[in-house]
């Protein structure tokens, strides 16, 4: 039996009946994702959002305060180098031609079909290795101009055809002897194929490491007198997409349906730039960033805003208002202090010697980053360090896979993935506050959670589909209860 007893009777199946099978599920989350692919819109990711907001408001949780992170997700395929991706290409296409077709493509080159691509690439020596490449360039060249669109409806020959344009440059493509060669390391972009199980997976180059697959972003709320803090969004792209962009995407919903008395929100460095300080600055929100991109000052300015004005401060406690300029903003230092200071040697400001002035000047352009670093001086210095809480939620996500990558491929399962267990990690907390399990003491993870948690979802999920599929695949609320809860 796939299913936990226990799982199954609080989910409403007596024993004796029919079990649900994993076919059941599979084809359930095929069925999500053609509903996403033709409307737009993420069933199982609205059910979630509007739990969340059940929560919040049965347990009455705070949300002036919220924490944000990111973390990369590994896909699980095998990462190729460029010529073993290209022979695995034409291997993948092979399997879809007819028997005539088959005849002239292994005539063609025979080893790319009678050989693994990983196997044939060892083989090879490193002198053979740019002949290797202009061999199979030709290969590719002949298949199109030989087969032309006659498996062009077919995904296999959809991905033949990219990675040929990805890797491969075809230079006086009108003649009868094309040249074709190799395209340059350097003109290779970061959604090109690396794998040809999951094409949405994208490479990124981040802390000296190389990461192929996701990237995932995730925002709880973040009281730090609270006993109980829940993840209120989770958001899940293609790795070449920056921290900033996601929770740009994302602030609008947050703002309008969950965290609707956010006034606060801790980050680290990758959450910035002009768009996210306007959206920001349009709800009133105030970003915490703990860290800046790029070389740090030794002698940092403070900039802070009074009503309308401005005012700086320097690191030796100078404190000046800043003038309005046509294009920029000038705090004007008194000379006394600054040709005395020690710091003058890394100090920001620059000295007039003809006015004999120290002054100070800050773009306008600049001023929401400038203002952003320095908030954080601001607070109290128990919320200084709040944003760090978060990368333990990010271990719960991240303590089953296997150095951050996953079982799966695809970028909606790993949407799928995330969410379920960010909705598991809620759950959890909610058990746990409701048993007077608070934060400060270990927490309770027997009865409940002993079960799968991950087969309870899947089968919420079956149990949901049977109800989408009444309904005519419309939205629908499930509410179920288990002891000393109700989601």
């Amino acid at each position: 039996m796939y299913w936990n007893i226990g799982v199954l009777y609080y989910c409403g199946v007596t024993i004796g009946e029919s079990a649900v099978s994993l076919r059941t599920i599979t084809n359930f989350i095929q069925s999500l994702r053609e509903y996403q692919d033709k409307t737009g819109i993420d069933l199982f990711d609205l059910e979630f959002k509007g739990l969340v907001k059940n929560h919040i408001e049965i347990f009455k949780v705070n949300t002036k305060i919220a924490r944000t992170d990111s973390t990369q997700i590994a896909t699980n395929v095998c990462a190729y180098n460029r010529l073993q991706l290209q022979i695995e290409a034409v291997k993948r296409v092979y399997r879809v031609f007819d028997e005539a077709d088959r005849v002239f493509v292994f005539t063609v080159n025979p080893n790319y079909v009678k050989y693994e691509a990983d196997n044939y690439v060892s083989m090879l020596k490193t002198e053979d290795i740019p002949d290797e490449f202009q061999k199979i360039g030709q290969s590719y060249l002949g298949m199109i101009n030989h087969f032309g669109a006659k498996y062009a409806d077919t995904t296999e020959w959809q991905m033949f055809m990219r990675i040929f344009q990805e890797q491969f440059i075809v230079e006086d493509s009108n003649t009868d002897d094309p040249t074709i060669t190799i395209k340059p390391y350097c003109d290779k972009q970061s959604d090109d194929i690396r794998a040809i199980d999951d094409t949405e997976a994208t490479l990124r180059y981040k802390s000296g490491v190389n990461h192929l697959g996701f990237v995932a972003n995730l925002v709880e709320t973040a009281d730090p007198e609270a006993d109980l803090n829940l993840i209120c969004d989770t958001t899940l792209c293609q790795n070449n997409v920056s921290d900033g962009r996601m929770l740009l995407n994302s602030i609008d919903d947050l703002v309008t349906d969950r965290l609707t008395d956010l006034k606060e929100i801790h980050n680290d460095r990758g959450y910035g730039g002009p768009e996210l300080d306007k959206k920001l600055e349009q709800y009133s929100i105030n970003s915490v960033q703990t860290g800046i991109k790029g070389v740090k000052c030794e002698a940092s300015m403070f900039v802070e805003k009074v009503d309308d004005a401005y005012f700086v401060t320097c690191v030796a406690n100078q404190r000046v208002a800043c003038k309005v300029l046509e294009k920029s903003y000038k705090a004007a230092f008194d000379p006394s202090i600054c040709s005395s200071c020690q710091k003058i040697g890394v100090c920001p400001v620059k000295r007039l010697k003809r006015k004999d002035e120290y002054v100070y000047y800050m773009r306008s352009n600049d001023l929401s980053k400038r203002l952003r670093l320095s908030y954080i001086n601001t607070i109290p210095r128990n919320r200084r360090s709040l944003r760090s809480g978060i990368e333990a939620t990010v271990r719960q996500f991240k303590c089953k896979t296997k150095a951050g990558k996953s079982r799966l491929r695809g970028l909606y399962r790993h949407k799928l993935w995330f969410t379920i267990l960010a909705l598991a990690i809620n759950v959890q907390r909610i058990y746990n506050y409701n048993r007077g399990v608070s934060k400060k003491r270990k927490r309770d993870h027997s009865l409940f959670f002993m079960f799968n948690i991950l087969t309870l979802f899947e089968v919420i999920h079956t149990l949901w589909s049977n109800l989408l599929c009444i309904s005519g695949v419309k939205s629908c609320k499930i509410v179920f209860h288990l002891p000393g809860m109700q989601l």
